[in-house]
């Protein structure tokens, strides 16, 4: 379902939270910004993952309790 052909599909693979790590490092690539969008909102989705998407994609969500201080900080600026 991670690479299903629907970005809907993908988006909710992306919110749901018994996806792994794995497949949310996978859809961390994705071309759409929604899907992204929702690996931030994921509590299981990797600091490193966050972090990338919020500093060179400038997508944050501040409820994820693993988005980093600086990642929030450059969201403000």
């Amino acid at each position: 379902m991670a690479q299903d052909e629907s970005e809907q599909i993908r988006a909710k693979v992306a919110e749901h939270p018994d996806s792994s790590v794995e497949i949310l490092t996978r859809l961390a690539n994705d071309i759409n910004r929604e899907v992204k969008m929702k690996l931030t909102a994921n509590p299981n989705t990797p600091v490193t993952i966050l972090t990338r998407l919020g500093l060179e994609k400038n997508l944050v969500n501040q409820r994820n309790p693993n988005t980093l201080g600086i990642v929030l900080a450059q969201a403000v600026i």
